[in-house]
Parts: C-alpha cells; sequence; structure tokens
C-alpha cells in the first residue's frame, strides 16, 4: 500500500504548527513543538520520521525566530541538547502511550511533555552554571523562574494537541485513504 498521501497529510500538519510558531507567538513560550513531537510519536512511531520531525521543526523555527528578533543565526546554542533530549523523550511516551489517539493519552501525554520539559530544561539552565548560583538555592530560583513558561507550555500543549491530533482526524475521516498506515 503506497503511504506517502499518509506522511504528506502528517507532515503537512507539522508545518502549520511549526508556522504558527514562527509568525504567532514567536517569543512568548506559546510553542507547538512538545504537542508535534506527541503528534510524531504518535503517528510515526519510534522511527526515524517520529525522532526527526520535531527536531527539524525545532532547529527550523528557532533559526527563523533568532533571524527575526536577533538578526543572526545560532545554529545550535548552549545547552540545546537538554531541550533536544527532551523531544525526544516525548516522542518515545507518545509512542508507547498513543496507540490509538483518545482524548485522555493525549491530554495525559500533553501534561507528561509539559513537565518533562519544565524539569529538564530547567535543570539543564542551572547546570549551566552562568544564571544561577551552583547550589540547592540556585536549582529551586531556577524552577521557580521557570514556573509561568510551564503553565503556558501545558495550555500550549492542549491547543495544539487538540488542533493536530482533532484536525488529522478530521482530515482521515473525510479522506479514508489516510487512514491506513504500512
Amino acid at each position: 500500500m503506497n503511504n506517502k498521501p499518509r506522511i504528506f497529510a502528517l507532515l503537512s500538519f507539522i508545518a502549520l504548527a511549526l508556522i504558527s510558531r514562527i509568525y504567532l507567538f514567536p517569543t512568548h513560550g506559546f510553542a507547538p513543538i512538545d504537542a508535534i513531537a506527541i503528534f510524531s510519536g504518535a503517528y510515526f512511531g519510534r522511527n526515524w520520521l517520529g525522532f526527526i520531525s520535531p527536531l527539524i521543526a525545532v532547529w527550523i523555527s528557532d533559526q527563523i525566530v533568532n533571524l527575526q528578533f536577533y538578526h543572526k543565526i545560532v545554529p545550535f546554542y548552549d545547552g540545546f541538547y537538554w531541550q533536544y533530549g527532551c523531544y525526544i523523550l516525548m516522542v518515545i511516551i507518545a509512542s508507547i502511550a498513543i496507540k490509538k489517539p483518545k482524548a485522555l493519552n493525549i491530554a495525559a501525554c500533553a501534561v507528561a511533555s509539559g513537565l518533562l520539559f519544565f524539569i529538564i530544561t530547567n535543570f539543564g539552565v542551572w547546570a549551566g552554571g552562568t544564571m544561577y548560583p551552583m547550589n540547592l538555592t540556585g536549582l529551586t530560583t531556577c524552577y521557580i523562574a521557570g514556573l509561568p513558561y510551564l503553565n503556558t507550555s501545558i495550555l500550549a500543549n492542549f491547543i495544539y494537541c487538540a488542533l493536530l491530533f482533532g484536525g488529522f482526524e478530521l482530515v482521515k475521516y473525510r479522506f479514508p485513504v489516510l487512514a491506513h498506515q504500512a
């Protein structure tokens, strides 16, 4: 069976979400990348396309946002691996938790991904040693400073997951050929 229309449709939804990060919410922490990782994990699984889709999405959008606001390209910033590692973990979690898209599983992944990103990336900022003292007070301060982003991240995850999963399920309903996986 030819799987190209399904892959094209899935990647199109990812591209639309990516465009919203670039043009609608470039600097406010309201980003679709967690949802893209969840969506990729659910539909592509743990294959190369599942892992590469969110990584390319975040890399491309970072470059465009950097050009828009800082007028330079920064191929990889300090500590990028904490963030990219989170997206890889999100793909793995979604590939395990979402065998068939159901609202409860998707919502659980949205919350878990937001918490995972918060815990890992804030630890990474603290471990970088340049913004906070390398002690328990510094770590606590780092996590407290990140709390507003946690709320925004989880809200973005809910909204973007609803748009990605809901949109694709509607398109699958309209075009049944997209429902078939190879």
